[in-house]
């Protein structure tokens, strides 16, 4: 509230805190923060609130890679869908509007956020959709839909990442 009276219909102190607008999609929260889509669905957003400032930041997580959510036309670009694994590696996974499956290392403690891209159009598939699907004592399972021609016909597959766990592979 106003000089901090309590919250009421009358006392109300509002501040702007910033303009990026926010796109269609579904904002992923991650412990105490969000990862949004701005509004043209072009640029990844990170938004935390700073107890220093009293206020909330967003940060452009493209910014050092603006090629990511760019397609090869207008309307083959920004991100359609998006999903977030926790386990083993935080990750923010998301899904261009051309059938590109994206990933973002997303380590807000060691400051850590890079860019990949999982290409599987090379084999005749486009993603059209991502979840991520948590078990107890598990690592994440990330389920695509993919689109793909086989034998001249359109099929959808529903399929699944491998576990990540690298200890297993290593030998004492």
């Amino acid at each position: 509230g106003v000089n901090g009276v309590a919250l009421s219909q009358t006392s109300v102190n509002t501040a702007k805190q910033g303009t990026v607008g926010v796109g269609k999609l579904q904002p992923q929260l991650v412990g105490d923060s969000a990862i949004f889509t701005s509004r043209s669905s072009r640029q990844v957003m990170f938004l935390v609130y700073d107890f220093v400032s009293n206020q909330w930041g967003n940060y452009d997580l493209t910014r050092l890679n603006r090629q990511i959510t760019i397609g090869p036309s207008e309307e083959c670009s920004g991100i359609v869908q998006t999903a977030f694994q926790t386990e083993p590696y935080p990750i923010f996974w998301s899904v261009r509007a051309d059938g590109q499956f994206l990933g973002l290392v997303f380590n807000k403690q060691d400051q850590v956020y890079a860019w990949f891209r999982v290409n599987m159009q090379p084999n005749g598939g486009d993603i059209e959709s991502v979840a991520i699907i948590s078990g107890q004592n598990e690592e994440d399972m990330i389920v695509v839909v993919v689109n793909r021609t086989v034998n001249n016909a359109t099929v959808r597959y529903v399929e699944y990442f491998y576990p990540q766990e690298l200890f297993n592979q290593l030998n004492n």
